[in-house]
């Protein structure tokens, strides 16, 4: 008999298993990663077209808001150049959106600068009053109840001080006003008083700010000077172009040497 336990001979292979194919090697990576660059690309290509059409964007609004102001600026210019009257009707229009921006800009302007703890420049004026001996040109012919002023011996800044008497506000805000006005003689019918007058742009008729009155002892002694002071004060808020100026009963019963008006910005 054959001894079928004992042999030299390799055993037979294995026979494969129904249904299992084994593994094969991965042949869609190289497929992944193409799709992955070309979605890489996409991506950046997308990003960089947004970013391109937000700088074109602001470019073509900066041109545009370039091109309004240049528009403006030539119409102004076409509104000085012309003598129509309809023009000249749109061309007031025009200046008074002009004037409306412009403010709100030195407001804006005004409200930095106190953000940011800016100077500003000091705004005040003490006026003394114009002696009597100084005559007054013939052609400006003043009222004669508006107390006029010695530049000479007086101190303002940032006001505009006019020879008929009128002081002018260049900057809108609050100010403490005050004055000081002495009488050296009774008016034979009227009160001895002084007010402080204001014109504004709206209102060209002068109205009182603030009043006061004084009058003169009956009883004259011997030596003494018949003198009476009325003096008042305030806090008012001014705009621009303002006109402030003093009221008197008579220019000529005042004495100039002890009588000021002034003023200064809080």
């Amino acid at each position: 008999m054959i001894n079928t336990f004992h042999s030299t001979l390799p055993p037979p292979p294995v026979p494969p298993r129904t249904g299992y194919a084994g593994s094969k090697p991965n042949s869609n990576s190289s497929l992944v990663k193409f799709l992955s660059v070309v979605l890489l690309l996409l991506m950046l290509l997308t990003f960089g077209g947004f970013f391109y059409l937000f700088s074109k964007t602001n470019t073509l609004q900066s041109n545009l808001s370039n091109h309004e102001d240049f528009a403006i600026l030539k119409r102004l210019q076409e509104c000085e150049d012309s003598t129509e009257s309809k023009w000249l009707l749109n061309c007031k229009e025009l200046v008074l959106k002009y004037k409306s921006v412009l403010d709100k800009v030195l407001q804006a302007e005004g409200t930095a600068a106190k953000i940011v703890g800016e100077s500003s420049p000091e705004t005040f004026a003490h006026l003394k009053a114009m002696p009597k001996q100084q005559s007054t040109p013939p052609l400006l012919n003043p009222p004669a109840n508006t107390l006029l002023w010695d530049r000479e011996h007086s101190v303002f800044e940032n006001v505009d001080l006019s020879s008929t008497g009128t002081l002018t506000i260049r900057r809108p805000g609050t100010y403490y006003i005050f004055s000081q006005v002495t009488f050296s003689a009774q008016h034979a019918r009227a009160p001895l008083r002084q007010f402080i007058m204001s014109k504004t742009k709206k209102k060209q008729e002068g109205e009182p700010l603030l009043k006061s009155y004084c009058s003169l002892s009956t009883s004259r002694g011997a030596g003494f000077p018949d003198l009476c002071t009325s003096s008042q004060a305030g806090v008012f808020k001014l705009e621009a172009g303002q006109q402030l100026y003093i009221n008197v009963t008579d220019r000529d019963l005042v004495n100039t040497e002890s009588s000021f008006f002034g003023l200064f910005m809080l």
